[in-house]
Order: C-alpha cells, then sequence, then structure tokens
C-alpha cells in the first residue's frame, strides 16, 4: 500500500510526537500508539507531509528514525515523511514543527501523540501562532494502562504549566 506523495505545502502537516525507545531498540508502547495516530493520519490527509520528530536519549537509533521505518514498511510515501533527529523534548519537536511550517507554508499541524499529552503540544504550538489540530487520537487512554495514564497525566499537570512559563518568558526575552 502506497500512502500518496508528494506533499503539497498549502496541506497541513502532520507531527508525529516521540516516546521513549527501550533499551533493546524497540518501541514502547506509548511510541507504537503515536506511530499507529500519524498513519491513521496520513490516511486522512494523503497529501500531507508527515514530520517524524524525536532524538536519541542513548546510543542507538533515534525516535524519528524509528518513525520513519515503521511508516514506510506500512506503505506511506518515501517523499512524505521528514525527520527531526535533533529534537529531545516536547518544546523541541514544537519547534521543530513551527520552524516546517513557516519555511513550507503548511496550512496546520496536525497533532499525533497520547491524548495527555496533546494539551501541552496545543498550547505551545498556538502560543507561538501555529494552527493545531488533534491528529486521529482517541480520547480517553487510547490504550494505555490505567498506571501510565495516572502517571502522565500527573506529569502534564506541571508541565503544562511550566511549558507556560517558558514561552511567556522566551516572549519577554524577545521584545525590546
Amino acid at each position: 500500500m502506497r500512502l500518496a506523495g508528494p506533499a503539497k505545502a498549502d496541506s497541513p502537516l502532520i507531527v508525529i510526537f516521540g516516546a521513549a525507545i527501550q533499551p533493546d531498540g524497540d518501541p514502547s508502547p506509548a511510541f507504537l500508539r503515536r506511530i499507529a495516530f500519524g498513519l491513521a493520519a496520513a490516511g486522512q490527509h494523503p497529501d500531507a507531509p508527515i514530520l517524524c520528530s524525536g532524538g536519541a536519549r542513548r546510543p542507538g537509533p533515534t525516535e524519528a528514525s524509528v518513525m520513519f521505518d515503521h511508516l514506510f514498511t506500512a506503505g506511506v510515501a518515501r517523499d512524505r515523511l521528514l525527520r527531526d533527529d535533533t529534537s529531545l523534548t516536547t518544546l523541541e519537536n514544537i519547534n521543530a514543527a513551527t520552524q516546517q511550517v513557516r519555511r513550507d507554508g503548511h496550512s496546520e499541524v496536525v497533532i499525533c501523540s497520547d491524548s495527555y499529552h496533546l494539551p501541552r503540544i496545543h498550547l505551545g504550538l498556538a502560543f507561538l501562532g501555529v494552527r493545531n489540530a488533534r491528529g486521529p487520537v482517541p480520547r480517553g487512554r487510547g490504550g494505555a494502562s490505567w498506571i501510565h495514564w495516572i502517571a502522565m497525566c500527573l506529569r502534564e499537570s506541571v508541565a503544562v504549566p511550566f511549558y507556560l512559563l517558558i514561552l511567556i518568558g522566551s516572549q519577554l526575552r524577545i521584545r525590546p
């Protein structure tokens, strides 16, 4: 199955936000969910490029390269796939997506991540003036275990206000 290509600049930019790669090199369950969300978005937006975003936190492949391989193997055209191999945080993923949107003139970002992660991503993109929409991400746990879901929701309850402070601080430093 070949899922279209080449990408059109006026189409949305699908962005898959990375997650942990296990020590043996396999994607974590959260990572596999996000790749599946990206694949579903690729089918919904057949002209949209897909930014695979995520660096490597330990020796081995980057999150972006693992996403790229999974999507290509699933039939997504190589010319639709873009890689951000350097981002190590959600904020760096957001910055990479923003740069890609501004460089190529995409209409919006289609966010592919776990639902607990979406508010922080939406906040960052919106703060930077980038239109964005929820990708084909199920509401609720979306396949995550209850323990993982609760832990990640608690993390996000701290991360969202922290990111807001970082974003406001960065804007204050930029202004004359």
